[in-house]
C-alpha cells in the first residue's frame, strides 16, 4: 500500500528542488548572456500571447455553438 501522503510530500519537495535548480540556471545565463536571455524571455512571451489568443477564440466559439 502507498501513503499518498508521503507520495505526495516527496513529489512536491522534489519538484522545489527542481525549480530551484532551474532558478540558479536562469540566473547564471542572464548573467552570462543577457542579450540571449533577453531575446528568450521575448520570444517565450510571444507564444504565450499567441497561446492565449487561440485560447480566447476557442473558448468564444464554443460559447456561440453552446447558446
Amino acid at each position: 500500500m502507498v501513503n499518498r501522503g508521503t507520495t505526495s510530500q516527496t513529489i512536491a519537495a522534489s519538484s522545489l528542488h527542481l525549480f530551484s535548480q532551474l532558478q540558479k540556471l536562469i540566473s547564471a545565463w542572464e548573467e552570462c548572456q543577457p542579450k540571449r536571455a533577453m531575446g528568450g524571455k521575448w520570444a517565450l512571451s510571444g507564444f504565450e500571447y499567441q497561446f492565449l489568443q487561440t485560447l480566447l477564440r476557442i473558448v468564444r466559439q464554443w460559447k456561440i455553438l453552446s447558446s
